[in-house]
């Protein structure tokens, strides 16, 4: 990375590390939107898929993330694909003291 040989980071075996990869980038020293290139524009510039893919642009397939950063963690908070919201999560705050509910104590 600090030679500046670094281009790409890609996975078939685990994705999720990809995210995990950014952040790890990050805290090494990499600027954000550098390090969010290395698994999304560059990529899709090595597979020649940039012009439908790899970054946000009009016209563009706009898949994204947003992302969270949970006690060191990323933490997926919403997916869009093709520009539209198709999973968004709702994790507990303050898990500990959540109130959980059962559905079944009422019957």
């Amino acid at each position: 990375m600090k030679s500046g040989c670094l281009f790409c980071l890609c996975s078939d075996y685990y994705p999720p590390s990809m995210l995990q990869a950014v952040f790890f980038l990050h805290d090494q020293g990499m600027d954000l939107p550098s390090a969010v290139n290395m698994v999304s524009l560059n990529p899709a510039l090595a597979l020649g898929l940039h012009r439908h893919t790899g970054f946000i642009e009009v016209g563009k397939a706009a898949d994204l993330l947003i992302v969270s950063r949970e006690q060191n963690t990323p933490t997926v908070e919403k997916t869009f694909v093709h520009g539209h919201l198709v999973c968004q999560m709702d994790y507990l705050q303050n898990a500990p003291d959540a109130a959980v509910t059962n559905p079944s104590s009422s019957l």
